[in-house]
């Protein structure tokens, strides 16, 4: 498996698998904010990749970190195109994104998640050995309180402390994202 960093040349392919896999949710603007290397308020680092198995776009992956939890790494965006699902892709990719968070220095991986659209990811995730508990920050969720999900797994082979629901910053996250779209269609 090959993994190529998302950057402007790929962009367009990136953004289009984006949208095949999650055909609900648009994580375009942070695929453009990881190529520009634009200041996204609380995070500190945004890489993307796009996962090719034989030169062919199997899936997508990325990390993250927030500036207030700098131990902390996050899989954002992390997707197996519908036609290459149950061929094992999936475990490569998260064991790829896995291996890159402690190659970064890492204590622990984390995601979020929602419990209803994406319940097969959810016991997916179990089965990497992550740890899944309720996300329930009302200053942060709005219509997602009691779906929302954080999974986490320690990097390093320890237990990992249960997230607790601190905050991951989703309304700013979604504003950063909102004013990217706006200034897009000026």
């Amino acid at each position: 498996m090959k993994f190529d960093k998302i950057v402007k040349e790929n962009l367009p392919l990136a953004i289009r698998i984006q949208h095949d896999i999650f055909p609900l949710e648009d994580g375009s603007p942070f695929l453009i904010f990881s190529v520009e290397k634009r200041v996204v308020s609380h995070l500190n680092m945004l890489d993307y990749w796009l996962a090719y198995e034989n030169e062919k776009v199997v899936g997508i992956v990325g990390l993250y970190s927030y500036e207030e939890y700098p131990n902390e790494a996050w899989l954002g965006w992390f997707g197996v195109l519908e036609n290459c699902r149950r061929k094992g892709f999936g475990k490569r990719i998260f064991d790829w994104a896995k291996n890159e968070a402690i190659k970064r220095g890492f204590e622990n991986l984390r995601l979020y998640t929602d419990r209803v659209a994406n319940a097969v990811a959810v016991k997916f995730y179990k089965k990497q050995g992550m740890i899944v508990e309720e996300y329930d920050n009302a200053t942060d969720l709005h219509s997602a309180i009691g779906r929302t999900l954080i999974c986490s797994i320690s990097l390093a082979g320890n237990s990992v402390d249960k997230w607790r629901s601190k905050s991951i910053f989703l309304r700013q996250l979604e504003d950063c994202a909102q004013s990217l779209k706006d200034s897009e269609k000026i």
